[in-house]
């Protein structure tokens, strides 16, 4: 998790809640940006895995600003840790469209070298980020097992509207961490976007 917006961050920073016990929650620091981040700015989880940071305000005199004037233009991209740790497993096929609480296809690439070892399957809402804050963030990892055809996953949907409200997400999949450089991170595919929805009767 990235915290962006509000006093002036130069120096993002993420929590490590992996672990279920609070006591062992850890922040540290990631690398620093370039431009100043204010009022006003936010950052996107991308397709591929980097986070796009933008906007700000930039105006000394909150009393006495000029709207266009006042506002950062430049954009940054970061590249967390997990995409210099090794080959990323590749979706080669996947469904645009899935419904609830039904079982469906992924297929990956196997052939790669060396061939991926499979972890987990997740959905990421597309981010809706304002205020640093997106309201319509949701991770949700997805049961998984292999299919009786080679190179693929029978991967089930989330069962209703209340754990998942109908509409985009980014599915990813990801690499075990004994496949990564370090051995500590999870290595994430390119995400496919897919719709989520469930049929009229």
């Amino acid at each position: 998790m990235i915290i962006i917006g509000g006093n002036e961050t130069l120096i993002p920073e993420m929590l490590d809640y992996s672990d279920p016990d609070p006591s062992n929650w850890s922040w540290s620091e990631l690398p620093a940006m370039e431009v100043p981040r204010k009022y006003h700015s936010s950052a996107l989880l991308l397709p591929d895995g980097r986070v796009w940071c933008g906007g700000s305000r930039i105006y000394s005199d909150p009393q006495n600003f000029e709207f266009e004037n006042d506002m950062e233009r430049r954009i940054e991209i970061y590249s967390p840790g997990y995409s210099f740790e090794g080959a990323r497993p590749e979706i080669t096929s996947a469904p645009q469209v899935i419904n609830y609480d039904e079982v469906f296809e992924v297929w990956y690439n196997v052939t790669a070298d060396p061939s991926p070892d499979i972890d987990s399957v997740v959905l990421i809402s597309l981010p809706s980020v304002t205020h640093c804050y997106d309201s319509n963030q949701r991770y949700l990892v997805l049961d998984f097992e292999l299919s009786v055809n080679f190179g693929a996953l029978n991967v089930t949907a989330p069962v209703d509207e209340y754990l998942a409200p109908p509409g985009y997400y980014m599915l990813f999949l990801l690499q075990k961490k004994y496949q990564s450089v370090s051995g500590e991170v999870r290595i994430p595919s390119i995400a496919r976007i897919v719709k989520l929805f469930r049929p009229s009767p």
